[in-house]
């Protein structure tokens, strides 16, 4: 889907970052709920029954995709690089072959009594770091990708690693915001009692408070706005300023009283200018500088970043402790 938003536009069309923004921001118009529903349901009653509700608002999402696909332009539906009879053997071959590794590894962790949460998290760990360097290997190696498509792909290595920096903050609010809000904000706000978790939907509020600023002043500037390294070193500044910013009430009352959830929205309305200068934009430069034959896999390429990050964040969340809580955020 992510690929199909860059189909719509022609190369060198200044409204692509614009596009994007729109995009993301239709992403999380459907997500705003989400925290609410899911966190109260889940901590509130059942957590299988709010897991339950994110199945069926994937089921509906699809619904919509598949009524409304007919309305995309033509070359949008086409596949860059369809697959031959004589490839897609190969893919189901290799997918045997997958299958059959992580079984392997599963029955080793458990051979050797390792098959534990923390092995089976260790484990995850390393695939996630290793995947994405194989598949920019496999890219790099394609007979498919012409020079100038490698001297793209070797541009777009320092994107993937401001992503991973961006997603790993990002990403850990989504644990280290909820467990403050948890332990140490207020949460019955004007006679309503919250959900730790329902803090989470802050995320999503101010992307959509944001993101059609953002794609005004995308499509105003033209061909007059700042680059995308410029865009993408600014979000890192913003990210980490929202992470910095909840040492303040740490360090005002220590981490035993109970603060009001502003400092919770000034953290996320200042995270969230970081995410519209990075998520958005990557998804335009990869459009850009995917290999013809790479399309739709280099937009994965994205979502294994997220996953590197995490998967890094497993190890490094640890540290969050009541102990460390002040210096967390700014050695983090």
């Amino acid at each position: 889907m992510s690929e199909t938003v860059g189909s719509l536009y022609a190369p060198g069309d200044s409204r692509r970052d614009s596009g994007y923004s729109i995009f993301v921001m239709g992403i999380n118009l459907g997500s705003l709920l989400a925290p609410f529903l899911v966190s109260y349901i889940g901590q509130a009653y059942n957590y299988h029954a709010g897991f339950s509700l994110a199945a069926l608002g994937m089921a509906l999402g699809l619904i919509v995709y598949v009524h409304n696909y007919q309305k995309l332009p033509a070359l949008s539906k086409l596949p860059t690089d369809p697959l031959t009879p004589q490839q897609r053997q190969k893919l189901l071959v290799e997918v045997i072959l997958g299958i059959g590794i992580l079984a392997g590894i599963l029955l080793i962790l458990n051979a050797f009594h390792i098959l534990t949460g923390n092995g089976i998290v260790n484990t995850i760990t390393i695939i996630g770091v290793i995947l994405p360097i194989v598949y920019f290997g496999i890219m790099f190696r394609s007979s498919k990708v012409t020079a100038t498509e490698k001297r793209h792909l070797h541009a777009y290595n320092y994107v993937f690693i401001a992503e991973i920096v961006f997603c790993m903050v990002l990403e850990q609010a989504t644990v280290v915001l909820t467990l403050f809000a948890q332990n140490q904000v207020r949460l019955n706000i004007a006679g309503f009692h919250f959900q730790s978790g329902q803090f989470q939907s802050l995320n999503l509020l101010f992307i959509i408070i944001y993101s059609p600023l953002f794609a005004l002043l995308w499509t105003q500037l033209g061909k007059k706005q700042p680059t995308a390294a410029a865009k993408f070193s600014w979000s890192l500044i913003f990210t980490g300023v929202a992470f910095m910013v909840m040492m303040l009430p740490v360090w005002l009352h220590g981490t035993h009283t109970r603060v009001t959830f502003l400092w919770l929205v000034l953290s996320w309305g200042i995270m969230e200018i970081g995410e519209l200068l990075m998520s958005p934009i990557s998804l335009s430069v990869i459009s850009k500088l995917a290999p013809q034959a790479f399309k739709s896999q280099m937009m994965s390429m994205w979502f294994l970043g997220n996953a590197a990050a995490q998967a890094i964040n497993t190890q490094v969340v640890q540290y969050f402790t009541p102990q460390n809580e002040l210096a967390y955020p700014s050695s983090d």
